[in-house]
C-alpha cells in the first residue's frame, strides 16, 4: 500500500511529474558551435536582409519584423532550416520573436489614444480583431503552427503603420 500526503493530493498530476524530474542546470557550455549561436547567426542575417529589403521601393510601409517574418518562412519552406540552426533559430522563434512583437506593440502613446476618441478605438478594435482573426485563418491555410500563427497574428494585427 502506498502512502500519499496531502501535499500530493493537492497538486495536479501534472504538477508532480514535473516536481519529479530533476532539476535542470543551465548548460552555458551548449552555447558553443552546436548550440544555439549558429541559429542566432542566421536568424541575425533574415533580420539583416529585413532592414535591407526595407529600403526597396514599396516595401517601407513594412516593419522590418514583419519582413523578417515572411523572409524566414520563405526561406524555411524553399530551403529549409539547417539542423545546425534549428536550436538558435527555435529559440529565436519562443523567445526573441515575443518580446519584439511586445515592443512593437508598445509604440502607441495615451495621447494618440485620446486623439483618436471612442469611435475611433472601436473602429481600431474591429480591425485589430478582423485582422488577427485573419492571420490566425491563413496560418491554418498555410500550415503554420497554431501557436507561431497567433504570435504572427497579435504582431500583424498591432503593426499599423505610426504617424
Amino acid at each position: 500500500m502506498t502512502a500519499i500526503s496531502n501535499a500530493d493530493i493537492s497538486h495536479t498530476p501534472r504538477q508532480r511529474a514535473v516536481r519529479a524530474r530533476p532539476a535542470r542546470a543551465t548548460n552555458w557550455s551548449g552555447l558553443h558551435a552546436n548550440g544555439i549561436w549558429p541559429g542566432l547567426f542566421l536568424a541575425s542575417m533574415v533580420a539583416t536582409a529585413a532592414y535591407a529589403a526595407r529600403h526597396l521601393p514599396g516595401m517601407t510601409t513594412f516593419s522590418p519584423m514583419i519582413l523578417a517574418i515572411v523572409i524566414g518562412i520563405a526561406f524555411h519552406n524553399l530551403v529549409g532550416t539547417p539542423a545546425w540552426a534549428k536550436q538558435g533559430v527555435t529559440f529565436s522563434l519562443r523567445r526573441l520573436l515575443r518580446i519584439a512583437i511586445i515592443l512593437l506593440g508598445l509604440q502607441l502613446t495615451i495621447v494618440q489614444v485620446i486623439e483618436v476618441g471612442g469611435r475611433g478605438i472601436g473602429i481600431i478594435a474591429a480591425t485589430l480583431v478582423a485582422t488577427f482573426a485573419f492571420t490566425v485563418w491563413m496560418g491554418r491555410l498555410l500550415g503554420v503552427d497554431r501557436k507561431l500563427a497567433q504570435l504572427i497574428a497579435a504582431g500583424t494585427s498591432s503593426a499599423a503603420p505610426r504617424r
